[in-house]
């Protein structure tokens, strides 16, 4: 995954802060967990950060339309027989944190 889209889901997120330990000199900061304002991104995006990111979608009330609009996509992709099908191989496929992220990024993307 790119740094951008990292980034992108950290913004959507509100994890990104200042780490206040930006060195100019060096170029980075000495915390990591943190999207620095100047760092790279530090977040590991894990399997714990994925329930998170679900918990804050479904706050705002935006899972459905995540899910709905991932999961065409994913079936379309890959071509599943029957739509039933389809949607218990997404759940699994979405369990991966990986996938999941990916997954995240271009929904945030396409709906801006």
């Amino acid at each position: 995954m790119k740094l951008e889209d990292k980034k992108l889901i950290a913004e959507y997120m509100g994890w990104k802060m200042p780490c206040n330990a930006y060195d100019a000199n060096v170029g980075s900061c000495a915390i990591e967990g943190q999207l620095c304002i100047h760092c790279e991104f530090y977040h590991p995006l894990n399997a714990n950060d994925a329930a998170l990111c679900v918990k804050e979608m479904v706050k705002r009330g935006e899972w459905k339309d995540f899910e709905a609009g991932t999961s065409y996509v994913y079936w379309v992709n890959n071509k599943c027989d029957c739509l039933c099908d389809a949607h218990d191989m997404y759940i699994a496929w979405l369990f991966n944190a990986d996938n999941f992220f990916s997954a995240l990024a271009e929904w945030l993307r396409v709906r801006k």
